[in-house]
């Protein structure tokens, strides 16, 4: 009886050994030739990929089609805001710096550190992979590990983004010199940099170039996103026209990617006060499915018609603007959520995974005793099976206890959150007339008054504004430059609410030389050491509260 019950447990074992050895050797296969494929069709290779069952391989290839997948998904559509497959791959490579793989999985590590916020440890991620890439003679993540760290610097350290934009320019011309639609990105993304550090001249010329490379590829939908940059360009050195004639370049290029281009149309129509056209492009781009575009239109909407002094239908757009911003919350909410149970259910997947692994461990190293002892062995199972179903059985009911915790905080976590909804959107409703009123007000300083006929109540409006929105700039400039007079006051005061040279010359019924001299002389007021901070510069950008 004994000897009948045992050969056929010993067949099946064997052939469930040559299954899974035939398994194993096929998936490294499929694993290469979806590699091969990731620059040429990433799409491919997430069908390949995505047929692999990552369960069955063991730690270092498992480690390797995460990344793999990583990187085709990255291909092959938007940026991955997911780290449930990176997450697998940097565990394992983060300690084994002399993998070749290790500076592709520390960048794309990076990448999702930075597009989730956490620049810190996105930027050590990315200067490990720069570095790392470097030293392995790998140009192609060199490249992009730099042109991360540009853009991720360009906010804060936009000198050092300039120079690693460039670097990763360089390294990019000498790896693929024929692919201009990449060169066209790099140098916006110089130019962007450039124009972050007030260097103008500097940016247009990168602009220039990048316009060049890009009629030479060919490309409408290329060759009109840089028209929309160039417009952009033109419109921050106060150039509205040039800023109209590259917006409406772009839009002739491509006219079905109505949102972005016709947003930045519309702007340079308002910029002109051309409000009757730019209502029209507003009119006409498809706000569905959008709520960060619908509210970008309603305001721009509310603008036109507080120029307008249309008080009736800016209060509507002023509603809409509202439930606009509250639904980019609820979807931020909402995202939010989705991550975090993706994150539980990724996590009881692999505590599966890793108990189905012990067991056949397990069921695998006394094959061999159950050719020499049956008894032992059958004995063996039944005390195991019984010890893996408590064990299973023990973490249901910690699964389960975990889950009602969560959905019982998330209960509270709503209810705080309708109860302070009511009180944020009246706080943003009146934040949003207030800032109406304002700009209303500085329109109609532009236009026509002049410095010594402002009343004390026009100039007490504009300081209460200041303090609120400015943390406290008024007053603290008064306490802190107790040299300067009030006339002084108010005239840094129309600096700080972006008054041009042009305007303040009007305003101030100066020549344009006694403008800039009028600066300047401010420089020594303030204390200002630095010879390329320029007054203005240092009230908009380095001023302190």
């Amino acid at each position: 009886m004994k000897r009948n019950l045992l050969l056929p447990i010993t067949i099946f074992l064997g052939v469930v050994q040559i299954l899974i050895g035939c398994t194993s050797r096929l998936s490294p296969a499929k694993m290469e030739t979806a590699y091969d494929l990731l620059n040429t069709n990433p799409d491919s290779a997430v069908s390949i990929l995505s047929a692999i069952d990552r369960k069955e391989l063991n730690i270092s290839d498992k480690a390797y089609c995460s990344l793999l997948y990583t990187m085709a998904l990255d291909k092959s559509g938007p940026d991955v805001d997911n780290d449930s497959l990176i997450r697998v791959a940097y565990d394992f490579y983060k300690t084994r710096a002399s993998d070749s793989l290790y500076a592709k999985c520390m960048f794309y590590m990076g990448k999702y550190y930075v597009l989730n916020d956490s620049i810190k440890q996105g930027l050590r991620c990315l200067e490990l992979a720069a570095r790392s890439s470097e030293d392995n003679g790998d140009l192609y993540t060199q490249y992009l590990a730099l042109d991360r760290l540009g853009m991720a610097l360009k906010l804060s350290d936009s000198r050092k983004a300039v120079r690693l934009e460039k670097r990763a320019y360089e390294i990019f011309c000498s790896y693929d010199s024929t692919n201009l639609y990449n060169r066209v990105i790099l140098l916006k993304n110089i130019g962007n940099c450039y124009d972050m550090l007030n260097e103008k001249d500097s940016a247009m010329f990168y602009m220039r170039e990048a316009l060049n490379l890009a009629g030479q590829t060919q490309n409408r939908q290329l060759l009109s996103d840089t028209y929309h940059s160039m417009s952009v360009a033109w419109q921050q050195r106060n150039m509205p026209d040039s800023a109209l004639i590259y917006i409406r370049k772009a839009v002739e290029l491509a006219p079905r990617v109505k949102n972005s281009s016709y947003l930045q149309l519309a702007n340079c129509y308002m910029d002109l006060d051309s409000l009757d056209q730019a209502e029209r492009v507003l009119h006409e781009i498809s706000m569905i499915g959008d709520s960060r575009m619908a509210y970008s239109v309603f305001r721009e909407l509310l603008h036109i018609e507080l120029a307008r002094q249309g008080n009736v239908k800016a209060s509507l757009y002023v509603d809409s603007t509202l439930n606009s911003l509250a639904k980019i919350y609820q979807e931020a909410q909402k995202n939010n959520y989705g991550y975090l149970q993706n994150t539980l259910d990724l996590s009881a997947s692999l505590e599966q995974s890793e108990r189905e692994k012990v067991l056949m461990s397990v069921i695998y190293s006394f094959a061999f005793f159950l050719v020499v002892i049956a008894i032992v062995f059958i004995g063996y199972i039944y005390y195991n099976r019984r010890k893996v179903a408590l064990r299973e059985s023990q973490m249901r009911i910690k699964e389960l206890s975990i889950n009602n915790a969560l959905i019982l905080a998330d209960k509270e976590k709503q209810a705080l959150i309708l109860s302070s909804k009511e009180k944020q959107v009246e706080i943003m409703r009146n934040y949003i007339i207030k800032v109406s009123n304002i700009e209303a007000t500085l329109k109609s300083i532009k236009d026509k008054s002049q410095f010594d006929q402002l009343s004390d109540e026009t100039w007490l409006e504009i300081t209460s504004f200041l303090n609120e929105t400015e943390a406290n700039f008024v007053d603290v400039l008064s306490e802190r430059y107790p040299e300067l007079s009030s006339r002084d006051i108010r005239f840094l005061m129309l600096v700080k609410l972006g008054f041009t040279n042009s305007e303040l010359e009007k305003f101030c019924l100066r020549s344009p030389q006694g403008i800039k001299q009028r600066l300047l002389n401010y420089k020594a007021k303030l204390g200002i050491d630095n010879r390329e901070i320029s007054t203005r510069e240092f009230i908009l950008h380095h001023f302190e509260g």
